[in-house]
């Protein structure tokens, strides 16, 4: 196995932003008075956010509405947000290797740009793909958002992988078609079929061995 492009989950891989969708849920359900715990609510973390409601059964009335609201909340603690450690380093490794790298995640554009002028502004992605960029239901667990990828920046499956941390980024490699590590040291659980690097300078070892 040779790599030759890297492509990242954002938030439990490369940020940790778990507080802050804690914050962000807590306060729309205050104000919307829905009783449903951040722990049923962060099951579903690494789909798109509308799907998620839709799997909570919140009544799709509501659906703009708490989106704004929950924005507003994660922009207002953007400061929260932290990279995990050695991801400075990760990139470092990625450039000295030549290995090109790109973001598939399911967190709107708007937020995810926010943060990448905050902790990444002098990291140069090949590509960003957020739910915007495809149709709708076509976000993760599909593989759309890495065929996009791969297509858009004639890519190779062969020498492509994709890093997740839940089964929502597993499946979606699964149907992309492409090699997958897990993040172990993001939000989900290991799966006992899955690679797993246990945290990043395992990932960056990972790498090394398969140049």
């Amino acid at each position: 196995m040779k790599i030759k492009h890297v492509c990242f989950d954002f938030d439990g891989v490369l940020i940790n932003s778990l507080g802050v969708m804690e914050i962000s849920w807590k306060l729309c359900c205050e104000k919307f008075d829905l009783d449903i715990s951040f722990d049923e609510y962060s099951k579903l973390i690494g789909i798109p956010f509308f799907d998620i409601l839709n799997k909570l059964n919140i009544p799709e009335n509501l659906w703009e509405d708490l989106k704004d609201c929950y924005d507003s909340a994660s922009t207002d603690s953007i400061d929260k947000i932290i990279k995990f450690r050695s991801v400075d380093n990760l990139f470092e490794v990625l450039d000295g290797y030549n290995i090109s790298y790109s973001i598939f995640t399911s967190k709107t554009r708007k937020r995810t740009e926010e943060i990448l002028r905050k902790d990444f502004k002098n990291i140069n992605f090949l590509d960003i793909v957020c739910p915007e960029d495809l149709d709708p239901n076509k976000g993760k667990p599909s593989g759309d958002g890495l065929e996009l990828i791969i297509e858009k920046n004639k890519l190779s499956k062969k020498d492509f992988i994709y890093i997740g941390d839940t089964k929502f980024d597993i499946i979606c490699a699964k149907n992309a078609g492409v090699k997958f590590i897990l993040a172990g040291w993001g939000y989900g659980d290991a799966i006992e079929e899955s690679v797993v690097a246990n945290n990043v300078d395992d990932f960056i070892r990972f790498i090394e061995r398969n140049l």
